[in-house]
């Protein structure tokens, strides 16, 4: 009788614990994140600042308690990379790499590099980034278009053609 009934306080005190996180459910990075960027596209920038700090915050949060969780990593350096800290969102993608290769950060620290006018870095990363995904992937498109743009910054206008017109081939709209 007494181990059914000490049996029935802990099934009692898990659901009770399930209860509690479900009513008040740890903040969602990405969500905060998507908040800003729907801030930014309504055009209320000061807003969607706040959004992305936030999210930096949660992400931070998370890290320390998971030190190689890579979604953290790649919604901060979405975040960093909105908010034009290119450097931060450099570092972050190398701390992210110690864990694993992700060509989601993999590609934001090729358009950091690109902001840093380090076209060289840019389009190593950004080599990378294509060489990883599939010809299929969100981003390939504009990783094209940001080649050719360092090309065309190194002078490299050969190359340049190609990656644009690369671009405009594997971009949907193109279809």
């Amino acid at each position: 009788m007494r181990s059914r009934f000490f049996s029935f306080l802990a099934f009692s005190l898990c659901l009770a614990g399930i209860a509690a996180q479900q009513t008040n459910p740890a903040p969602d990075a990405l969500k905060v994140y998507q908040r800003g960027r729907d801030l930014e596209a309504a055009g209320n920038m000061a807003e969607a600042n706040v959004q992305y700090q936030e999210s930096i915050r949660i992400c931070d949060a998370e890290l320390a308690v998971t030190p190689g969780r890579i979604e953290s990593f790649v919604v901060k350096s979405w975040c960093l990379l909105r908010l034009k800290r290119y450097a931060e969102a450099i570092s972050t993608g190398q701390a992210a790499s110690k864990y694993a290769t992700d060509f989601r950060i993999v590609e934001v620290m090729a358009e950091a590099y690109f902001y840093q006018k380090d076209m060289e870095n840019s389009l190593k990363y950004f080599q990378k980034y294509v060489e990883g995904v599939p010809e299929t992937a969100d981003r390939v498109a504009t990783a094209y278009y940001f080649m050719g743009e360092s090309y065309a910054g190194l002078f490299k206008l050969d190359h340049a053609d190609i990656a644009f017109a690369t671009a405009l081939y594997m971009s949907p709209r193109s279809f």
